[in-house]
C-alpha cells in the first residue's frame, strides 16, 4: 500500500534537513561549539512533531499497527533524544551549551596578573639588593649624612627610665641607620655618663669595624 502524503513529506524532511543536520552536529559537538544549539533548537522541534503525528497513526490510525511494541521500540528513540537535547539546551536557563571561552579568558588574566607581581616583585627585590650594597660600598657617605646638619638627629629622654632613644628625620634607611637606632640604648647603657656625639662616634666606629670585617671575608 503507497504511503500516504504527510508521511512521505516527514521522510523527506528526513533527507533532506535531519542528514545534513547530523553531521553538523557531530563536529559542533566536538569542538564545543556553541552555534549548535539554535539549530538543536529547531531539529527537535520538527522530531518531536513528525514523531507524534507517526505513532498517532500507528496508534489510533485508520491503519493502525497489530505490533504496538516493534513500532514503540523502533521509534521510541526518536522521540526521547529530542527531548533530551531540548532539556540540554533550554534547561537551568542558559544562553550558551560551552562556558570554554569565557573559562580560558579567566585563567589567561589570572596568568597575567602573576606574572604581573612576580615582575614587580622582582624589580622591588633588586631596588632592596641594590641599596644595601651602596650603603655597604660607601660607609663614608652615610658618616657625611649623619654629620651634615640637615640629617640632625632627635633625642627622646623618656621620664622614668634613664635609657636613650635615638630617630633619625631621614625617611631614607640605609644599613648603617639601622645600625645606629637598635644599637643607640645599648651604647648609651653601657656609658651612661657620655654624651650624645661620643654615642654616635662610638657607633660609626662599630659599624666601620662591622663592614671592614664582611668586606674581608667576601674578599676572602
Amino acid at each position: 500500500m503507497a504511503r500516504p502524503l504527510w508521511y512521505r513529506i516527514t521522510a523527506w524532511i528526513g533527507v533532506l534537513f535531519v542528514g545534513p543536520y547530523y553531521a553538523v552536529a557531530i563536529y559542533a559537538f566536538i569542538k564545543k561549539l556553541n552555534f549548535i544549539r539554535d539549530l538543536n533548537l529547531v531539529w527537535a522541534s520538527v522530531m518531536i512533531v513528525n514523531l507524534s503525528c507517526i505513532l498517532s497513526e500507528q496508534i489510533f490510525g485508520v491503519n493502525k499497527s497489530d505490533n504496538l511494541k516493534i513500532i514503540l521500540c523502533a521509534y521510541g528513540s526518536f522521540l526521547i533524544f529530542p527531548i533530551l537535547m531540548l532539556i540540554r539546551v533550554l534547561g537551568f536557563g542558559k544562553k550558551r551549551m560551552w562556558n570554554h571561552h569565557k573559562i580560558q579568558n579567566k585563567i589567561k588574566d589570572f596568568d597575567k596578573e602573576k606574572e604581573n607581581e612576580k615582575v614587580k616583585g622582582k624589580e622591588k627585590g633588586k631596588e632592596i639588593t641594590e641599596n644595601f650594597v651602596t650603603s655597604v660600598k660607601s660607609p663614608e657617605k652615610d658618616k657625611n649624612k649623619l654629620q651634615s646638619p640637615k640629617n640632625s638627629t632627635k633625642i627622646i629622654t623618656p621620664h622614668k627610665s634613664t635609657t636613650k632613644k635615638y630617630f633619625l628625620r631621614s625617611s631614607t634607611y640605609t644599613g648603617q641607620k639601622v645600625f645606629e637606632e637598635v644599637f643607640f640604648p645599648t651604647v648609651a647603657n653601657e656609658h651612661p655618663d657620655w654624651e650624645d656625639k661620643k654615642i654616635k662616634q662610638e657607633l660609626i666606629r662599630r659599624w666601620d669595624n662591622l663592614v671592614d670585617g664582611a668586606k674581608k671575608v667576601c674578599n676572602e
